[in-house]
């Protein structure tokens, strides 16, 4: 396997993509065109290691470019994570058709996901949410959760308490945060009281965590 990818869009609410790249001996790059349509609110990249807690770890030898529908490059959007994670948020991001091309190396390896979440999301999702196959909502979710749990779980185990580390990346302005409280429909104390059990489950599998994030907010009936 050199590029597995899986999308999910559910027209004016999001459009995802999922990419898992596995070097195999030689470097190579994976192009992902996305359409942003007008009224998009967010567009969120991360980039992980792989399998099901690869959200927890850093990509192996791999890098993504970011660029518009005018050939415009979006590199000051990026951000690294403590952990090594690779996070990019842009908001009110120009429309068109945005290309992320994902490069890896000899042995590289990394999950991409990436998500275009719209203004109309959290109102749209607590209305049709619950008649939504799981693993669509999980998908299109997901790429503003990782990009949120990355920043925010190295405070926590750095010493700090939920609230408290939200409260700090609330005011360093992350755009992870806002990009996860406009998708979630959440205000920072409301989520901090949704991510204080789930602290506990960190080491699950992310789209576990998704499943238990999900129901805990009211988005299905799980």
């Amino acid at each position: 396997m050199a590029a597995l990818e899986v999308r999910s869009e559910l027209p004016g609410v999001w459009s995802a993509v999922e990419v898992t790249v596995e070097g195999e001996g030689r470097s190579d790059k994976h192009a992902v065109d996305i359409v942003v349509p007008e009224g998009s609110e967010w567009l969120i990249v991360a980039l992980t290691g792989t399998g099901p807690a690869g959200f927890l770890a850093p990509p192996t030898q791999a890098e993504f470019a970011l660029v518009d529908a005018q050939g415009n490059h979006h590199s000051e959007s990026f951000q690294r994570a403590a952990g090594g994670q690779l996070t990019a948020v842009v908001r009110d991001p120009p429309p068109g058709r945005w290309t992320i091309t994902l490069f890896y190396g000899e042995t590289g390896s990394a999950d991409m996901n990436v998500g275009v979440l719209s203004r109309a999301l959290p109102t749209k999702m607590q209305k049709f949410g619950r008649w939504m196959r799981c693993t669509s909502c999980k998908l299109g979710l997901k790429a503003a959760i990782i990009a949120l749990l990355a920043h925010l779980l190295p405070l926590i185990a750095a010493g700090l308490g939920v609230q408290q580390a939200l409260m700090k990346l609330a005011t360093a302005g992350a755009k992870v945060l806002t990009a996860a409280l406009g998708a979630l429909g959440l205000t920072v104390e409301a989520l901090g009281k949704v991510l204080e059990p789930l602290k506990d489950y960190v080491d699950d599998p992310i789209d576990s965590i998704m499943e238990r994030l999900c129901s805990m907010v009211g988005l299905c009936a799980s």
